[in-house]
């Protein structure tokens, strides 16, 4: 596994892909990876709740399956833009945690993955890998939640592919609340057939290094994506949100937001691709970043781009970096509001675009 992990990170090295985020520290670290294992026996449980430790499944909920070859749900791969850490998931995963929503299902499927990286001794690597489907009419919402502990360094690796058959909605919540001695790199990849909808959310609550590749094809026409994404990170974390959306199919629609707080000497990363193949007329697409800097450390860097070969299409894209507004904060303390309390009421309306648009409260 070393050796895999470090071709991984010199892969990184003239990759434009990764300019803004450096894991060559990785190589400092002599990590321990889970041996690989035939898959447990895990009763199901009642409720809709699925936990992996340390890359070892100990609770499935009611419809999910533990599959021992990991390398064969590989259609939705994009080979263009494929991670340099996919291959490493490939061949470290113990095996691929699947959840198959039955066609038609009336009551909307909810499912919360939890992946827990604990190591109390040896520094501890650990690849997981993810498969939802929803069949033809189907809905389901997914929260994949990734949490960190314990004495010793950690490095998770999850691979996460969602497809969505005809006319079947999936809404995917991915949230990263990491502490410092815990690592993360994650690579989603979703396939939406014919009339189908994904719409995902992204949220960075901390970590000292967390990539997020998130890779969409819309393959059949209809097809919708919705990509929301939220960063409030500080200290020295770094948060880093790749998208690439490509239509390939005619009459799809995308829609990317993407915001980010940063406090303290935090950096934040934005690289967008809307790619619009010949055959994708009528298309809509469109992407937007914005970024707001706490302090005089914390940086950003955004990267919105847009590669069309079809000439049917309306698309945008573009980008917005700044601070609090002196003047509302200005406003907010000559209506008797501290420092602090006016400060927060302003982040808080900042983020409250992106609260909204999750699928529930919690």
């Amino acid at each position: 596994m070393t050796n895999l992990l470090e071709q991984a990170v010199q892969d990184t090295v003239r990759n434009e892909e990764w300019k803004y985020t450096n894991v060559l520290h990785l190589l400092k670290n002599n990590y321990s990876a889970i041996p690989r294992t035939e898959p447990a026996s895990v009763p199901a449980a009642e409720a809709d709740t699925i936990v992996v430790e340390n890359g070892v499944v100990t609770r499935l909920c009611d419809g999910a399956t533990v599959e021992p070859t990991i390398t064969r749900h590989d259609a939705v791969r994009s080979t263009a833009t494929a991670s340099p850490f996919y291959t490493l998931n490939a061949s470290a995963a113990l095996y691929t945690v699947q959840v198959v929503v039955p066609a038609n299902t009336r009551r909307t499927r909810h499912v919360t993955v939890k992946i827990v990286s604990t190591s109390a001794n040896a520094n501890q690597f650990d690849a997981v890998r993810l498969r939802i489907v929803t069949m033809p009419g189907a809905e389901a919402v997914v929260h994949e939640v990734h949490e960190g502990g314990g004495a010793a360094q950690t490095l998770n690796i999850t691979v996460t592919e969602l497809v969505a058959h005809a006319g079947s909605v999936l809404e995917y919540v991915k949230k990263t609340q990491l502490p410092d001695n815990a690592r993360h790199i994650g690579i989603t990849l979703a396939s939406v057939k014919a009339n189908a909808r994904v719409t995902t959310h992204t949220l960075c609550t901390g970590g000292p290094l967390v990539r997020n590749d998130l890779y969409v094809r819309l393959e059949e026409p209809g097809a919708e994506a919705y990509l929301n994404g939220l960063s409030v990170i500080g200290g020295h974390d770094h948060a880093d949100n790749h998208t690439a959306v490509d239509h390939l199919a005619p009459h799809c629609h995308s829609d990317q937001l993407y915001k980010g707080i940063y406090h303290d000497a935090s950096v934040g990363v934005f690289s967008g691709r809307i790619f619009v193949r010949p055959d994708a007329q009528k298309t809509t697409a469109y992407q937007s970043n914005r970024s707001l800097l706490i302090g005089d450390r914390a940086k950003v860097n955004s990267k919105p781009q847009l590669e069309i070969w079809a000439d049917d299409v309306k698309c945008s894209h573009g980008a917005t970096t700044g601070q609090l507004d002196a003047e509302a904060l200005f406003y907010l303390r000559s209506r008797g509001l501290s420092l602090r309390q006016a400060t927060d009421l302003l982040l808080d309306a900042f983020a409250a675009e992106m609260y909204n648009r999750l699928p529930s409260e919690q």
